[in-house]
């Protein structure tokens, strides 16, 4: 994920964050790039061997991105007791 933002982006502001609560952990990874339309890379092979791997965890992906507007991934993973 990162590694494409960093590729592709063409950005000039990458910022991730990571945060623990009780319940999960969530990763948010923003970039102010060229962006992309979401609704056609969705079925690209980096973004489905990303959602492959947070459904394995049982985890949640939510994509939000759109052309000249930058890209923010927002993953969130349960934490198993």
């Amino acid at each position: 994920m990162v590694n494409n933002a960093i590729k592709h982006t063409e950005e000039t502001t990458l910022t991730i964050y990571i945060t623990k609560n009780a319940d999960a952990i969530n990763i948010m990874v923003q970039d102010d790039g060229k962006g992309f339309d979401a609704n056609q890379l969705a079925n690209g092979i980096g973004l489905k061997n990303l959602r492959k791997e947070i459904l394995i965890m049982e985890g949640n992906c939510d994509i939000d991105s759109n052309p000249n507007r930058g890209t923010t991934v927002n993953i969130d993973i349960p934490i198993r007791n």
